[in-house]
């Protein structure tokens, strides 16, 4: 029988940045397997009904797109006056989702 619940017999852990090698191949065979069906997959898509095809393309989305995390801000907002308050959002509310990415990461999309 293996070690109690809690215990390890490598306290360091896994190292950061270690691939997991069973989910990198299972990721490889997936990719491989969706590409060699693409012209099906997308055939078999665009024949369902439209509820169930916006439901499918949304999914896919996930896949597509990196996932949309809060930005910390390091601004005091109470201490701003309301003209101060006023640019900013206007400022913020014109960049595109690119353009905030960049300001976050300091790196384009990897969609890109």
């Amino acid at each position: 029988m293996g070690l109690p619940k809690g215990r390890t017999n490598n306290r360091e852990g896994r190292p950061l940045g270690a691939i997991n090698k069973l989910n990198n191949n299972l990721r490889s065979e997936i990719s491989e397997f969706l590409q060699d069906n693409f012209e099906q997959v997308k055939a078999d898509i665009l024949k369902m009904d439209p509820r169930n095809r916006v439901k499918c393309f949304i999914d896919l989305l996930n896949y597509a797109l990196p996932k949309l995390q809060t930005i910390d801000l390091k601004t005091e907002f109470e201490q701003m006056t309301d003209e101060q308050l006023n640019e900013t959002i206007h400022a913020l509310s014109h960049l595109t989702y690119e353009e905030l990415y960049q300001l976050k990461y300091d790196k384009k999309p990897d969609n890109e």
